[in-house]
């Protein structure tokens, strides 16, 4: 019995019960990796959903989505003493200027006639909705007789070889006569940037406007007139017949220093037949008698005569990201010029063709990189850090002039030169009414072009720390004396003035930027329900239709 018990206990045979309790140690174990990997999964989502509550309720608090920088009670604030929820137009009036003024994005995307009823069914006592329709209204008649007029004349080239030359003139184009004049100011002179058409020339161009143009540019008038208190804030908003039919406004050309700095105010356009755009750019006679031309426009005939009679135009400089085109056509004038971009590579992205019968630019483009002197020792370059349009201010020491800030930072009030910039101040959070507007603002999108506050606001105190005795501005804007470092230490107050501690952190700043695009793009339903941040609070039509009616 020793024998068998002692060979039964050496043979080997598998102890079932001991594999059973490591298989089943195996799949507890499993199931507990796979409950930690879900726990992990939910302390990580719960963390994120922590901290965008958190993110959300600061943001709440402390920022407003709609004017940069400033607190969140602000835009309750605003339309209390307007009398008119405006936190709610401005959305609107941002999907109205990206569609139909500045062009970032192709028609379709945003539908500006949708934001210009919507904005009529939310306030129908203020001129906007009908004016933004009747500009709306113009620009198809525009294009429809643009389009017209493009098939006219491939008809004719194929029936006739040679076009007649009795056509009149588009009234989308400006005359050659309105082209080659230019108004010159010397130093010192009253300066009145928009003449009064007198009811002739009015009526004129009245006759010449379609008729649902003419129907909703009456409509926005008698609007005016019937509710003066809630519209005279928004008065620079009402478009003239001038710019519905796209017509050209005459140059000015400033003499701010005498024989040293001149500003000469114009138009852009983004392209042929597009309205145009409010724009300034700085001419600098350094001491060899050459200029230099600070963000250029785009020059009529008249202006570059002008110009070349102050001398020879030695360099042309684009200071901001977003300003390329400009470059392109200053070429056909100053062909032998210097031409510097902040990052010329960007011009590669919006080169245009050249012009049938002319050579394409081969003239190089040389970069603006602040410690260099490309025009001696008389200009000094600023790059203001820690943001995306990397503007580049030129500092011109005999002069004490502040040149080339463009796009950071532009004029805010109803100085503008036509209804588009109004708009544009509108939609970009800087008009804020009567009380709380500056004479220089900063567009909301700032929220998520500035990367880098801290760098931002060390370039900024070292241009404040700088004398300045003028500034000009890229977009229509020009100070003087102690008003221009005082406007500007006010316009970046949000920056120059708030504690570090109190800047926006990353996740806040994503949130901000989710808000203005949501805004910019989603409908109003899927804002209410799954943005509750969002500014945009606009009821539907037909809710209003349906309140109207029960009132009645």
């Amino acid at each position: 019995q020793h024998t068998s018990e002692a060979q039964k206990q050496s043979s080997p045979r598998p102890c079932r019960k001991k594999n059973g309790v490591i298989s089943s140690l195996k799949v507890m174990s499993g199931i507990l990796s796979i409950l930690a990997q879900t726990a992990k999964v939910s302390l990580a989502a719960s963390a994120v959903a922590g901290a965008a509550s958190y993110a959300y309720a600061r943001l709440w608090v402390k920022h407003s989505a709609l004017y940069v920088g400033e607190r969140a009670s602000l835009d309750r604030e605003i339309d209390a003493e307007l009398g008119y929820p405006l936190s709610a137009l401005i959305p609107l009036a941002r999907r109205f200027m990206i569609h139909g003024w500045i062009d970032m994005q192709k028609p379709g995307l945003v539908d500006a006639q949708r934001a210009a009823r919507h904005t009529i069914a939310l306030a129908p006592h203020l001129h906007l909705g009908y004016s933004w329709m009747a500009l709306y209204s113009a620009r198809k008649a525009s294009e429809k007789e643009e389009a017209e007029q493009e098939t006219d004349k491939s008809q004719e080239q194929v029936e006739k070889p040679v076009a007649s030359s009795s056509t009149s003139p588009s009234p989308t184009t400006s005359s050659s006569e309105e082209h080659n004049v230019l108004r010159v100011y010397r130093y010192g002179e009253h300066l009145d940037p928009s003449p009064s058409l007198t009811p002739a020339e009015e009526q004129q161009l009245l006759d010449r406007l379609d008729a649902d143009t003419r129907y909703w540019l009456n409509k926005a008038h008698h609007t005016l007139a019937t509710h003066p208190r809630e519209n005279e804030p928004l008065r620079f908003m009402l478009p003239s017949v001038r710019e519905l039919l796209s017509r050209s406004w005459t140059p000015e050309l400033r003499e701010c220093v005498p024989d040293r700095v001149w500003y000469l105010r114009g138009e852009f356009r983004a392209q042929p037949g597009k309205p145009p755009l409010d724009a300034l750019c700085a001419v600098l006679r350094l001491e060899d008698q050459s200029l230099v031309l600070v963000n250029p426009i785009d020059f009529s005939s008249a202006a570059v005569r002008a110009l070349n009679r102050l001398g020879r135009v030695r360099a042309v400089a684009s200071p901001c990201m977003a300003h390329t085109d400009a470059i392109e056509r200053a070429r056909q004038h100053w062909p032998d010029a210097d031409y510097y971009h902040v990052k010329p590579s960007e011009l590669q992205k919006h080169k245009q063709p050249a012009p049938p019968g002319q050579r394409a630019a081969l003239t190089p483009v040389h970069p603006l990189e602040p410690g260099t002197a490309p025009f001696g020792d008389e200009v000094q370059l600023y790059r203001l850090q820690g943001q995306f349009f990397a503007e580049t201010v030129f500092y011109h020491v005999p002069t004490r002039s502040l040149l080339g800030l463009t796009d950071t930072v532009i004029a805010s009030t109803d100085h503008l030169n036509g209804a588009g910039m109004g708009i544009y101040a509108l939609a970009l959070g800087m008009w804020r009414g009567p009380k709380h507007t500056s004479l220089l603002a900063v567009q909301n999108y700032n929220h998520f072009f500035l990367s880098d506050r801290p760098a931002f606001r060390e370039s900024l105190r070292t241009l404040l720390s700088l004398d300045v005795d003028r500034m000009t501005l890229g977009h229509g804007g020009y100070l003087e004396g102690a008003e221009a470092k005082r406007e500007l230490e006010r316009a970046f107050a949000f920056v120059l003035q708030s504690d570090p501690a109190d800047d926006p952190s990353l996740l806040e700043r994503i949130c901000l930027s989710v808000s203005w695009f949501a805004d910019l793009e989603l409908p109003s339903s899927l804002l209410r329900r799954y943005l509750p941040f969002a500014s945009t609070k606009w009821p539907d039509p037909s809710e209003i239709e349906a309140t109207h009616k029960k009132s009645a």
